[in-house]
Parts: structure tokens; C-alpha cells; sequence
């Protein structure tokens, strides 16, 4: 499991002082982009293939919302590769190990595409939506 740490910052919480949703997911994103690069599949390495990974789709539970200031620890592992489909599951925990939301649901599906198809399936895109306890999906536009 690749392992980052951080911090929750001002610009991630709402009125309550609490991580948003979108805040949790840039954590995820972030670590899963380093640990791309530390293994050499990196932006650069995706440009030089002319590829690019486009997520699909989240499911998060969260458990408990950190709050402003507080320290965390992400982590990441890749679960299963199908053709151009690949999935990863993510946790988050408190410094001391206390699991913020449960790691086998916090997951998300990518797939990887050319980059020249990569302009036309953005748009075909749409986000759904979300709420407290996520379940976030991309849904295609008919």
C-alpha cells in the first residue's frame, strides 16, 4: 500500500470546519497520482504513450469527517485489472489509526483511453451528484 500524509487545510472544510467530499477526493487523487510517478507511470509517461486514465466512478462511506488542522494518513492500492479498466481502493485514517470512512467501499473505476478519444468521451460525461455518505457516479449522457 502506498501511504501520504497531510494535513486538513482552510480551503478543504466547510462551515463546520470538516472535510468536503470533493476535499476527500483530492486526497485520493493525489495519492494515487504519487504513487504513479514514484513507479514511473507518471504524467510524463502516460503523455509519452498518448495515454491518459479518466475515472469512472467513486463509492465512499465515510465514517467520520476530519476536522480543520487535523493530521491524516492516505493510502492506496490497486485491486484489479481488466483490458483497459483498472480499480483501486483508498483509505483514510487519524495519525493515531482511527479509520475515517470504511476502506473496502472507498473505491473508484478508471479507465484508461487514447488521447486522441480522450477530448470526445469528456464530454459524454456528467457528474450525479452527491451527499453525506457518497456514492458518486459518473453517469454517460444518452
Amino acid at each position: 500500500m502506498y501511504k501520504l500524509e497531510g494535513q486538513i487545510r482552510f480551503s478543504e472544510c466547510d462551515t463546520s470546519k470538516r472535510i468536503t467530499i470533493p476535499g476527500i477526493i483530492n486526497y485520493f487523487q493525489d495519492c494515487s497520482s504519487a504513487q504513479s510517478e514514484q513507479i514511473g507511470h507518471g504524467i510524463d509517461y502516460l503523455k509519452e504513450k498518448k495515454k491518459a486514465w479518466i475515472l469512472s466512478s467513486w463509492q465512499i462511506i465515510v465514517e467520520r469527517y476530519p476536522e480543520l488542522g487535523e493530521e491524516i494518513e492516505v493510502g492506496t492500492w490497486a485491486t484489479d485489472f481488466k483490458g483497459l479498466y483498472a480499480t483501486r481502493n483508498f483509505s483514510m485514517k487519524t495519525k493515531s489509526g482511527e479509520m475515517l470512512h470504511m476502506p473496502i467501499l472507498s473505491g473508484c473505476s478508471w479507465t484508461s483511453l487514447p488521447e486522441d478519444q480522450q477530448n470526445r468521451e469528456r464530454k459524454r460525461w456528467k457528474p450525479m451528484g452527491w451527499n453525506r455518505r457518497l456514492r458518486w457516479n459518473m453517469l454517460r449522457e444518452k
